[in-house]
């Protein structure tokens, strides 16, 4: 009956924590960190690698080894394999979008570590109500709320090795009363080695687990039996980190990491997470300074095993980080210490005995309203970093480097020299702490996906009704239990669909730009497995289709051209006439090892032909390396554009085209063609030609950009596959050509599917666009307006 109570408030726990945590969903990323997990479990669950294919641009050029075509993920990666269920939902629910979805995960996890640590309180030997405090408390007045809308790792991490203790002291209370339960011990051995997939910090724990695990020791038989049980578990640990550490790459990285150690900024980070203002434990979770109450009690009555191993961890945390991460040690864009919140329910658990005597009444009125107090201020600074865009802090100390700024303004917003900076004033001054800054930051839009999505008339009601009935089922019912739980059950499954739904088409995707929605509904339509999306650059529609696409065929971002105009008309990055030298320096090499594996490339463009002050040298590159296959979506701000990825022919000349022509068409003549895959075809596949245009003199045509489609046809004339517009797709202007000069125009002509087996010939003609008139062309195989080059066979 007492394990049916607590099971019922466990569930009553987690239900009332993620709706909470669902109030307070944003549903985006807002860190790198955050891109390129995603991007790996993205990965896994659309081809079982951790490829950062969508964020790849986050990560610096580097040579990759083999024909790997971008870098993998460099993190421990059991949080990527962890989300694929969501995703999985994601990809076939419709009207919910796949990162949003994904940024459901630590909704779940943090509710779980409560549960986990209500539980674990009953097992210290405290009283039901004193465990759900503080697994409420937890929940709700520590940094754990915030982290509940991140998508960082540190919440699987502390859950993992929240069961590892548990397990830990399970074994070892049991091992006390004189048994020895093998299964917690193993439970705690298996969360161990599954923390070597979630952090590198997972080793930074074994000082705290053998205080945690080391038994009162009675009689020397038992002694031998303590041995035992620390060197097996030992041993698990080092034959789980050799073998899957080595085997996933981890044990490279931790030697790695512990070759290049940095004691540099240990004083620092020890200050920093401890005692400051700006960057401690006790910062941005006030309510946690009350476990040295609970800690003081706990000595008091000779209980001090948890005092002990909280002890040990803080200082293994601290220093470890503090030595592991040297300058990165505040942990980036977060709220509060990030890489102290493993610690936060360590901490939470000295709590407990608070807990109790507050239940007991044996705590005074005056002190119980401090400690009240306290709670409230705590739970107040979570509302403040929920409410508040993590943004605006950093915003905010930037534009007050500006403003104060004591040089030229212009420098204090480039270099870190001369601003303020969140690990200096951030962490000591205090006008500059996140907390009191945030607070004052309550005027900038809210990050809350219901909030910012106008979706107060879905969530609200479904919140109210689901919070309701988790306190039903905490306030133990005898009756009507089952009933209670699969209707919470129901209510939470209501919430979370109509939620999502309610914020799919969320401004902050770009969810109503009907011209990607074009794009993204042209591809869904066309895609064929084999098939590659390539997205102009990170900076348009990167975030919409990360959210958006749910197909099985990759996307890869391409890098940034530094040829290109961020701003028209504005001087780019380089300024040079060289194509390739207007590219990105990867984007050769990462073409050219994507190029075998794909059938056809998909282009995604925010630019098109008259985007004013745009040079697309990317999509240029394309053009003049690759097969142009035509705009299947042209529209202003959105364009999909089809290529073939056999790499095309070089530009100059020689080498010579494989077939020689002399056919004159007036303004160019055609020198040759090269059919780089024969003339041997099956229905449905491309046809890539490349032809070779010599331009000498317009004679007594006036200078004009004329176009030029080649056909396949029919026996009876018919066009079944045809590609027109300007040469070398759209940029190979006539009007720009000189005098002797030499020019490619790469062309991919795509067979209908159901194209009946027989010869067809290749016709080209140049016609001028304005009046739909053909030139006339002469020379071998010519017909007045045009000139059969060859004629292919499809099987």
């Amino acid at each position: 009956m007492i394990t049916h109570r607590r099971w019922l408030r466990a569930v009553g726990l987690f239900g009332l924590l993620v709706t909470i945590y669902f109030l307070t969903y944003t549903g985006q990323a807002i860190t790198s960190d955050e891109s390129l997990l995603f991007d790996a479990a993205h990965s896994f669950f659309q081809n079982r690698t951790l490829d950062i294919a969508y964020a790849n641009t986050l990560r610096p050029y580097n040579t990759l080894p083999g024909d790997q075509v971008v870098t993998t993920l460099d993190s421990e990666p059991l949080q990527a394999y962890l989300s694929v269920p969501l995703l999985w939902i994601a990809a076939h629910v419709p009207g919910i979008g796949m990162m949003q979805t994904a940024w459901l995960f630590n909704i779940f996890v943090t509710a779980l570590i409560a549960c986990v640590l209500y539980y674990f309180g009953i097992q210290l030997g405290y009283s039901d109500n004193a465990a759900l405090i503080v697994a409420l408390v937890y929940g709700l007045a520590t940094t754990a709320w915030a982290y509940s809308r991140l998508y960082f790792r540190e919440p699987l991490f502390t859950l993992i090795i929240l069961i590892c203790v548990y397990g830990l002291e399970r074994w070892r209370s049991s091992f006390d009363n004189g048994k020895f339960r093998f299964l917690p011990l193993l439970v705690a051995a298996f969360m161990l080695i599954v923390a070597l997939l979630a952090k590198q910090a997972s080793l930074l724990i074994v000082p705290m687990l053998l205080v945690v695990a080391f038994p009162r020791v009675r009689l020397s038989r038992r002694s031998a039996l303590i041995l035992l049980g620390v060197l097996a578990f030992l041993l698990i640990l080092l034959i789980g980190y050799f073998v899957i550490g080595s085997r996933l790459g981890i044990a490279i990285r931790f030697q790695d990491r512990f070759a290049t150690l940095d004691f540099s900024y240990l004083g620092a980070a020890a200050a920093g997470y401890l005692i400051s203002p700006g960057a401690s434990i006790w910062a941005f979770s006030p309510v946690l300074l009350l476990s040295f109450i609970g800690a003081y009690s706990l000595i008091r009555a000779r209980r001090e095993r948890y005092v002990i191993a909280v002890l040990v961890m803080t200082i293994t945390f601290v220093v470890g980080y503090a030595i592991l991460q040297g300058t990165n040690w505040i942990g980036g864009k977060a709220w509060g210490p990030r890489y102290m919140v493993p610690l936060v329910p360590f901490i939470a658990i000295l709590l407990l005995p608070l807990a109790e005597s507050i239940l007991a009444r044996r705590v005074k009125i005056a002190t119980l309203a401090v400690i009240v107090g306290i709670v409230v201020q705590s739970v107040f600074v979570q509302v403040v970093g929920l409410m508040v865009p993590l943004d605006a802090y950093p915003n905010y100390l930037l534009s007050e480097s500006i403003a104060l700024c004591p040089v030229d303004k212009a420098i204090c917003a480039s270099d870190l020299a001369h601003q303020i900076v969140v690990w200096q004033d951030g962490v000591w001054n205090p006008l500059y702490l996140a907390p009191i800054v945030s607070a004052d930051q309550f005027d900038t839009p809210s990050p809350i996906a219901w909030i910012a999505n106008s979706s107060s008339g879905v969530v609200i009601p479904l919140s109210l009704l689901t919070i309701a009935l988790s306190l039903v089922i905490i306030a133990e019912p005898r009756k009507l239990s089952r009933i209670l739980v699969l209707s919470l059950s129901a209510g939470l499954v209501a919430l979370l669909f109509f939620g999502m739904r309610s914020f799919y088409y969320d401004l902050r995707y770009d969810g109503t730009n009907d011209a990607a929605w074009k794009v993204l509904d042209s591809l869904d339509a066309q895609l064929q497995p084999g098939d590659t999306i390539l997205l102009n650059d990170p900076s348009t529609y990167l975030n919409f289709f990360m959210n958006y696409y749910k197909g099985s065929e990759s996307i890869y971002t391409l890098p940034y051209a530094p040829g290109e105009r961020s701003v028209p008309d504005q001087p780019a990055e380089i300024e040079t006439s060289n194509l390739d030298g207007q590219v990105n320096t990867y984007l050769s090499i990462m073409l050219a090892r994507l190029s075998p594996k794909s059938a056809r490339w998909w282009f995604i463009s925010q630019y098109g032909p008259y985007s004013q002050g745009r040079l697309r040298p990317t999509e240029h590159y394309l053009a003049q390396h690759y097969y142009y296959g035509g705009e299947v979506v042209s529209q202003s701000t959105a364009r999909l554009v089809l290529y073939d990825p056999t790499h095309a022919p070089p530009e100059v000349v020689p080498p010579w085209p494989a077939q020689t022509l002399s056919l004159d068409y007036g303004p160019a003549t055609l020198v040759g063609f090269d059919l780089t895959r024969g003339l041997d075809y099956k229905a449905g596949q491309t046809v890539p030609i490349s032809l070779l245009w010599h331009h000498e003199a317009w004679g007594n045509l006036a200078p004009f950009n004329y176009s030029v489609n080649v056909t396949i046809l029919n026996s009876a004339g018919v066009t079944v596959a045809q590609q027109s517009g300007t040469p070398s797709g759209g940029f190979g202007l006539m009007t720009t050509w000189v005098d002797g000069g030499y020019y490619r125009d790469n062309k991919a002509l795509v067979l209908p599917p159901n194209l009946a087996p027989g010869d067809y010939p290749i016709w080209v003609l140049v016609f001028d666009w304005r009046n739909s008139t053909n030139l006339s062309v002469t020379g071998e195989n010519s017909a007045g307006d045009h000139a059969v080059i060859a004629t292919i066979h499809v099987k």
